[in-house]
């Protein structure tokens, strides 16, 4: 028999992985002389403003670089003097690599950040003793969380069709002006790369590195982004554990169970007995 499928897919953020790592140490430090007392909070606090206000100072950093290469795509004349060079489409290498250079820069941070803000919620996770209620509170007084939805609390008023129809409408206007934004930005990203490959203003080899410092930034800053974000899949060993313990404590079950699961994977046709493996059923 083929080894058997014995791993499930389990979909989880990283953030949420590490927030539940950094919950286990905050409880195990309970009632113990500790590190983790209200100072080492505003020292994160503070920590994550600065590396908030570094963000920002990148963002307007890159916002002419931006615009400078979408002129330049549009065929609009562009003098700047820089440095005592004249900025026209001589300088669309440079600016491309400052322009991937301050995104890689601002992944860096934001991971950090992101590591920060995990700590914090964490601490608040543990300071509401499972109450959303009260850590949403905390979360949005520290800044983690932008919105907070209002109940009434008087137990005779509630929400109308008119509140959740708004709700609605800014959720889907905010998805699609995300995406347009992120539409708009890889356009002029990869038209400007397309645009250095068809009219290089230097060298072969200087337009080679070009594209291949950007493209490994994108690479970079996209894998971070889907390390953090919950799309990829864990594996779940849960049900493989199941059957492992069921072996030890229940032998004529265990046999049962995979003799059934032979017999079934035996029942398929030749080409799914070729290319899928035996099953585990849940237990």
């Amino acid at each position: 028999m083929r080894k058997i499928k014995w791993n499930d897919r389990a979909f989880s953020s990283a953030n949420a992985i590490q927030r539940e790592q950094f919950a286990s140490i905050l409880k195990k430090s309970a009632g113990s002389t500790t590190p983790f007392n209200d100072k080492f909070f505003e020292v994160i606090d503070k920590r994550r403003g600065e590396l908030g206000k570094l963000q920002q100072t990148l963002f307007f950093l890159q916002l002419p670089t931006f615009i400078y290469l979408v002129l330049i795509l549009t065929g609009t004349d562009v003098n700047l003097n820089l440095f005592g060079i004249t900025a026209g489409k001589n300088l669309r290498e440079p600016f491309i690599l400052v322009s991937s250079g301050l995104a890689l820069w601002t992944s860096f941070i934001g991971h950090h950040r992101g590591v920060l803000e995990n700590i914090l919620r964490a601490n608040n996770d543990r300071l509401s003793k499972g109450d959303a209620q009260k850590a949403n509170f905390l979360n949005v007084s520290y800044g983690l969380e932008v919105f907070y939805w209002t109940v009434p609390n008087n137990p005779d008023w509630n929400i109308s069709k008119w509140h959740i129809a708004s709700a609605i409408f800014f959720v889907v206007a905010t998805v699609v002006l995300v995406l347009l934004a992120f539409a708009g930005v890889a356009a002029v990203h990869f038209s400007t790369l397309l645009e250095i490959y068809r009219h290089p203003n230097f060298s072969p080899l200087a337009t080679i590195i070009t594209i291949t410092f950007v493209a490994l930034s994108d690479t970079v800053a996209l894998s971070s982004f889907a390390l953090q974000s919950g799309i990829l899949p864990y594996r779940n060993y849960e049900r493989l554990h199941k059957l492992d313990r069921l072996r030890t404590s229940n032998p004529k079950k265990y046999d049962d169970l995979i003799t059934s699961m032979a017999k079934s994977h035996r029942d398929r046709s030749l080409l799914k007995k070729i290319f899928v493996r035996p099953t585990l059923p849940n237990l």
